[in-house]
């Protein structure tokens, strides 16, 4: 599932902002 990868890296890009 293409959505389903894509979200992932969302919240990873979102998490790295979050904890910088």
């Amino acid at each position: 599932l293409y959505i389903l990868k894509l979200i992932l890296k969302i919240i990873r890009i979102r998490y790295i902002i979050y904890t910088s």
